[in-house]
């Protein structure tokens, strides 16, 4: 069932972390080498593939999936671009991935700095040869 508009209002930003979190989830099972596919709804849980590219980019999919979400629900999430980015990373689109992590470094407080600086840096053309 939808939630009204003035519930979401109120649970966007719980929402966003739920996603965002989710997101991180899946980027470290992709990073793990896959694990589990997607079940008959088309959720990462419930059925096993074996590890592989095939069960790696489904995971990071559905990390760029859950980030989207959780920044049309919270847009000054730092956190969630930065998750963005990683998943664009894995999925090998590394332009737009640097495009995210330049966002997440603007919105970044002072603790999440760094990490975002090492990720951009990872993206440079230089980094890739």
């Amino acid at each position: 069932m939808p939630v009204p508009h003035h519930r979401l209002l109120s649970e966007g930003p719980r929402r966003a972390v739920y996603h965002s979190n989710r997101a991180a989830a899946y980027i470290a099972r992709a990073e793990a080498g896959g694990g589990r596919g997607t079940d008959e709804h088309g959720h990462l849980e419930g059925r096993h593939l074996s590890p592989g590219e095939e069960a790696r980019g489904l995971n990071f999919r559905a990390a760029e999936m859950d980030c989207e979400t959780s920044i049309s629900l919270d847009p000054g999430s730092a956190k969630a671009r930065y998750r963005l980015a990683q998943a664009l990373r894995g999925l090998g689109r590394r332009e737009e991935a640097l495009a995210r992590a330049d966002e997440a470094l603007e919105r970044a407080g002072a603790g999440a700095r760094p990490a975002v600086e090492a990720l951009r840096r990872s993206l440079l053309p230089a980094a890739a040869d």
